[in-house]
């Protein structure tokens, strides 16, 4: 009997040091949280846009990498010429943060959508400064497959209703 005890002690011993075990879990570096309303701040009155709706949830690894989403969407509030809307929705898949700053940067792929039937595959690159209304900013980059120009960005938005966290 003891034997047996030994022998059984020896093969789960065995199994749990040979078995798979789970990657490490990686160190979340920032974590961006936040949504809202934003305005240009007159920037682009000229051609009627005045801000745009925006959410984000974000989390930023020590190796670079990221996970999350990123929703931008002009519509209603702005008059976007040309376009019914102007939307990014895009997964977060890389980024740099630093919560003592209270700032960020992430970058993912997207789909933009005009609202007139067309979608186009975009790559995005988001900066945000942590705040709420008057404090908090953020500006959108992309660059969009078939879109004219494939290179677009939006000058810096503040926060007018909602808020970002860096954490």
């Amino acid at each position: 009997m003891k034997r047996f005890v030994i022998l059984s002690a020896a093969v789960l011993l065995l199994a749990i040091v040979l078995s798979p075990q789970p990657a490490a879990a990686q160190l979340v570096t920032a974590r961006v949280n936040g949504g809202g309303t934003a305005t240009f701040n007159g920037a682009l009155d000229q051609v009627g846009i005045e801000g745009s709706q925006f959410g984000m949830q974000v989390d930023i690894y020590a190796d670079g990498s990221a996970q999350g989403n990123f929703k931008c969407l002009m519509a209603g509030r702005s008059a976007f010429p040309g376009f019914l809307i102007m939307e990014v929705t895009g997964k977060v898949t890389a980024g740099v943060g630093d919560p003592a700053l209270g700032v960020a940067t992430f970058s993912g792929d997207a789909v933009l959508t005009t609202g007139n039937g067309n979608h186009y595959p975009t790559t995005f690159v988001v900066t945000v400064h942590a705040g709420g209304p008057g404090v908090g900013n953020l500006q959108l980059d992309g660059q969009s497959d078939g879109f004219v120009p494939p290179a677009w960005g939006f000058p810096l938005e503040t926060v007018v209703s909602g808020g970002i966290s860096v954490q």
